[in-house]
């Protein structure tokens, strides 16, 4: 699914493999593929809807940390902890605000002016999304300031690399029973 996308961006921009955005981008990928179901699963069958959901935000959220956490450091010398809060914003808004944006431009060409009444909702949520991840991330106990060399961002991805292996092989032999 990401290969490709990928593959192609290299092609057209090879030097789009040391941009920040590039890394960031499919190492998160990367990061939901390996981390998301067992962060997930944490917390067993949730029967409510409603929990089921917002763990679920937070499981992914959750789940792209452990690869662009450390890359963050590196890059850039600092993190913010605020993703735990404005996830529960960003994402349900998006959900509706990303659909119903597209809805309106692809009707656009039929309708020829988008309604006020539709662009207004559109508006407010995009706003409050803004407003909201500010709020959050103008916390200064939620911004991590912790320079990461290079030789250390290698070193924690190896060691996240040996210990993700070697959790494999410990399942690998344990009896089906154990599953």
């Amino acid at each position: 699914v990401f290969t490709l996308p990928a593959l192609l961006q290299l092609l057209y921009a090879p030097t789009s493999l040391f941009s920040a955005s590039f890394l960031m981008t499919y190492l998160a990928i990367i990061s939901i593929r390996l981390f998301y179901r067992p962060i997930e699963g944490l917390l067993g069958e949730l029967r409510q809807p409603l929990l089921r959901y917002l763990w679920a935000l937070l499981a992914m959220t959750l789940a792209v940390q452990p690869l662009l956490l450390p890359l963050s450091l590196y890059l850039f010398g600092e993190s913010s902890l605020a993703f735990l809060w404005t996830t529960l914003l960003v994402v349900p808004l998006s959900a509706l605000l990303i659909p119903t944006s597209l809805l309106i431009f692809l009707l656009l060409p039929l309708i020829g002016t988008a309604p006020s009444g539709l662009l207004a909702p559109l508006e407010w949520g995009a706003g409050l999304m803004r407003e909201g991840v500010a709020l959050a991330e103008g916390i200064p106990a939620l911004m991590l300031h912790y320079p990461l060399a290079l030789g250390a961002l290698l070193l924690y991805y190896l060691l996240l690399a040996l210990a993700f292996f070697g959790y494999r092989l410990y399942r690998e032999e344990l009896p089906a029973v154990a599953y």
